[in-house]
């Protein structure tokens, strides 16, 4: 798991530096797309690779996803919700074009 967070760390950055680069553009589509799909399980990304939500599922029995806080006091299934709606937020503003 580390391994791949330093990755995803390492990309993340390299996204950044491309899109402050106008003839990276093709180059950070597909690295924005790369990174967004590890955010999602393999099965709705579509890939042969353990994404992190898929990390997330292993193991987690439902009780826990309801009810064990982190550092924040906010419980897996806030965490998940609030990604979705970050997510359906930002694809209303830049896709659809709407607020």
């Amino acid at each position: 798991m580390e391994e791949k967070r330093a990755l995803w760390n390492f990309q993340q950055n390299l996204l950044r530096d491309m899109l402050s680069k106008p003839g990276k553009f093709s180059e950070a589509i597909e690295l924005c797309l790369k990174q967004h799909a590890m955010v999602h399980s393999s099965e709705m990304s579509s890939i042969d690779a353990e994404t992190f939500e898929d990390e997330l599922w292993k193991g987690l029995d439902e009780e826990t996803f309801h009810n064990v806080t982190g550092v924040k006091d906010r419980t897996i299934a806030y965490g998940m919700w609030h990604s979705a709606r970050i997510e359906d937020i930002t694809m209303n503003i830049l896709v659809a074009g709407d607020t």
